[in-house]
């Protein structure tokens, strides 16, 4: 079930007014109609009902509330958790590398950048191809200018999402303003968005990501980034972490995850 499928389903249910909740979530109103559809079709039940220009919730639609408002709130409470382990002022990955709590670590970085203080051992080297509908005016090109990408909506990751800061980079170095229509954190999600014409996304180079109502097309700038271990010093690390390292880099080239 979609996390934040079921945010846009709190938010509905506790305005009921269609506008008025997409509105608050910062998106459209096709995109929080599409969420509570799929929300729907995999409870094999109706949520809401339409009362005029308003819609309300059903008898299945209460009863499910309390359950998502408890279920999103323990979630949010993990994740700041999570953030604040991996965030935090102590807490940074790269801290926790330095300080000797974690022997690995697996970090995002542009082409040749490095970490001062710490080795990189390259794991897989990936591109962002432009994703769009499969009736876009683009989809035919071989490739795409990201300037063109400005006069469409475009779909955006949320600021914590893995792949937001290289998105950013990119787009700063190549002073690209994109029209932000909508913020997701869902792969799923955004591919599904892009199908039903909601806008474009610049997503990693992946065959998961073409469905019937969309299509990947290769960009002509520069947006390659490297996923790597990041040790301290990998030689002088234990041997099972020397070993965990070795198997993680062999099993990225032995399935051909080296290079996309």
């Amino acid at each position: 079930m979609n996390f934040q499928h079921l945010e846009y389903f709190n938010e509905l249910a506790e305005t009921q007014y269609m506008a008025q909740a997409a509105k608050k979530l910062g998106i459209s109103h096709p995109t929080l109609s599409y969420a509570v559809k799929k929300l729907e079709e995999e409870l094999v039940v109706p949520l809401f009902e339409r009362e005029g220009r308003n819609i309300r919730l059903t008898v299945y639609g209460k009863v499910f509330k309390e359950y998502s408002e408890a279920g999103v709130q323990q979630i949010q409470e993990g994740r700041r958790q999570l953030s604040e382990m991996a965030l935090g002022e102590s807490g940074k990955l790269l801290d926790m590398l330095q300080s000797g709590e974690l022997d690995l670590a697996i970090v995002t970085t542009r082409p040749g950048e490095k970490i001062a203080g710490f080795d990189l051992v390259p794991m897989m080297h990936r591109k962002l191809e432009l994703l769009l509908p499969a009736g876009h005016e683009l989809a035919k090109q071989k490739s795409v200018s990201l300037k063109q990408i400005e006069q469409y909506p475009y779909l955006a990751f949320g600021e914590e999402h893995a792949l937001a800061g290289i998105i950013a980079d990119v787009f700063a170095k190549n002073d690209i303003h994109p029209q932000i229509s909508s913020v997701t954190d869902d792969v799923r999600t955004l591919v599904d968005l892009v199908a039903i014409g909601e806008g474009v996304a610049l997503l990693p180079k992946s065959k998961y990501n073409e469905s019937a109502g969309a299509i990947a097309v290769p960009v002509t700038e520069d947006t390659s980034y490297t996923i790597s271990l990041a040790s301290r010093n990998l030689a002088q690390e234990p041997k099972v972490a020397q070993k965990m390292a070795s198997f993680i880099v062999d099993f990225c080239q032995t399935r051909g995850l080296t290079w996309s």
